[in-house]
């Protein structure tokens, strides 16, 4: 009710609290305060910040001031001292990472791995380490993530990309405590605590077959559903802000804000691809691109966004003199569909050109015309 919320605890874990107050600028002056007694950097984001256990690092905050995220970030607070397995759900780059951080807290090493960018011949390895000789190119013994995350948290992201096979030997371990490297058949012990997270339904996919039941309630004890950004378009000014501000720091420039234009286009913009990834990545370039002293403008940013602009007012009628001929408004849609399709396949060429219908020559042809390769 009191608009605004401050989250802020010490990095050893001995302190933490909420503040809430309707004066943005009063909380602003208090985390840069609590900044300074923690050691930690600069922080003058406002609403809810949640820091992870690598303070000082871009993706350890959460900036929100949205009541269903609230809800969340309180529930964080009294899940800290818990061991209770979590799984957290949320489209892609919505920050399910920053908030597994917040539940770790401080105890231990945060070890995360993300089972869509390995490999699956490779991610039992990753996992659980392997000895020397248990496959090619293993020359010598190697302790998995569970053993590096000890006392600790374990994050395993992406986890329905995890391969049917690890799946139950990950199932083992959280039932017992207990696995082996590849090749080995000593039994180990470690007591990792393990949050796993996903973008997809996992519900649907037990029911399909695709990902098991009994490893599915073993690591659902606790489910935290992250909304995507486009269902809180309250936090998407802050989230501007305080981009806009790390990243004047990080490249050293002085842009001074947004134009009007850009700012009705973030708070009308869907976000779906990448949520609070794809606008920072936006605030980035715009930074990037924009001279010291000025605002970003459209013509900061990227391709897709500028046609996205040009379709939402040409259905409004508010094309006037700046009328898009037949052939870029092609090409615009065009880049959009290969930008999305990259996306989705992982940066895939092959599998982009796959699901847009090209040959891999034809979609290489078009990345170069379009200046995308």
């Amino acid at each position: 009710d009191k608009g605004y919320v401050l989250y802020a605890d010490r990095r050893d874990g001995s302190e933490s609290g909420v503040f809430e107050s309707d004066d943005i600028e009063f909380l602003g002056a208090a985390a840069r305060m609590l900044s300074l007694l923690h050691g930690e950097r600069d922080n003058r984001s406002g609403s809810a910040i949640v820091a992870g256990d690598d303070v000082g690092h871009r993706s350890s905050e959460f900036v929100t001031r949205d009541p269903g995220m609230l809800d969340i970030l309180a529930t964080v607070e009294r899940l800290r001292g818990s061991d209770i397995p979590i799984l957290i759900l949320g489209e892609s780059g919505v920050g399910k990472d920053v908030l597994a951080r917040a539940v770790h807290g401080r105890g231990g090493r945060f070890v995360a791995l993300n089972s869509g960018a390995i490999p699956p011949n490779l991610q039992e390895s990753e996992l659980f380490g392997h000895v020397k000789g248990a496959f090619t190119d293993a020359d010598r013994d190697r302790d998995g993530l569970i053993a590096a995350a000890a006392g600790g948290t374990l994050f395993l992201d992406e986890i329905g990309e995890m391969s049917t096979e690890l799946q139950v030997k990950l199932l083992r371990f959280l039932q017992s405590g207990e696995y082996r490297r590849v090749g080995e058949s000593v039994v180990r012990t470690s007591d990792a605590r393990v949050i796993s997270a996903s973008n997809r339904d996992l519900r649907e996919e037990t029911r399909s077959g695709r990902f098991r039941s009994d490893l599915y309630y073993r690591l659902s004890t606790f489910i935290i559903e992250i909304p995507p950004l486009r269902a809180r378009p309250q936090d998407i000014p802050l989230l501007m802000e305080h981009l806009l501000e790390l990243y004047c720091r990080m490249e050293n420039r002085s842009v001074q804000g947004f134009s009007a234009e850009v700012r009705e286009l973030f708070l009308n913009y869907d976000w779906r691809e990448n949520n609070v990834r794809e606008l920072e990545n936006d605030v980035r370039r715009g930074v990037a691109l924009c001279e010291d002293g000025g605002v970003i403008g459209i013509d900061h940013l990227r391709p897709e966004l500028r046609a996205h602009r040009d379709a939402v007012l040409r259905s409004q009628g508010r094309v006037g003199d700046d009328f898009v001929s037949l052939r870029d408004e092609i090409e615009a849609l065009e880049r959009t569909r290969i930008a999305e399709a990259l996306v989705r396949s992982g940066h895939s060429k092959r599998r982009a050109a796959v699901e847009l219908g090209l040959s891999r020559t034809g979609l290489y042809t078009k990345l170069r015309k379009y200046g995308m390769s």
